[in-house]
């Protein structure tokens, strides 16, 4: 078990159980104390195998090359006739002559 107050120290991040549990309030969402454990593992985890990339001896290997030349990508823009109104009002399942209507999410 996480203690909250245990830091963890991993890729030279430093991490507690409040961390957390401030991240999970910030984020909106509800665990319990083993599911808070295995974020914490995880999280653990990842800084890990991050260490070991960082730790990996890559000064010899050179950097990637493009054989040719880069272009963009983006398409044209091209002015289209948009959908009638009422096509796209159609399922809407709560809406009025021009707006759709959604339940609020933000508190």
């Amino acid at each position: 078990m996480l203690a909250s107050k245990q830091k963890k120290d991993v890729f030279g991040l430093k991490f507690t159980g409040e961390d957390i549990k401030q991240a999970t309030w910030d984020a909106r969402i509800n665990l319990t104390t083993d599911e808070e454990d295995s974020l914490a593992r995880q999280i653990e985890n990842i800084f890990k195998q991050a260490e070991f990339l960082k730790e990996s001896r890559l000064a010899n290997v050179q950097g990637t090359y493009y054989p040719y030349m880069q272009r963009g990508t983006l398409r044209e823009d091209i002015t289209v006739p948009s959908l009638p109104r009422e096509k796209v009002m159609f399922n809407a399942p709560d809406a009025d002559d021009i707006f759709f209507h959604v339940p609020k999410i933000v508190e």
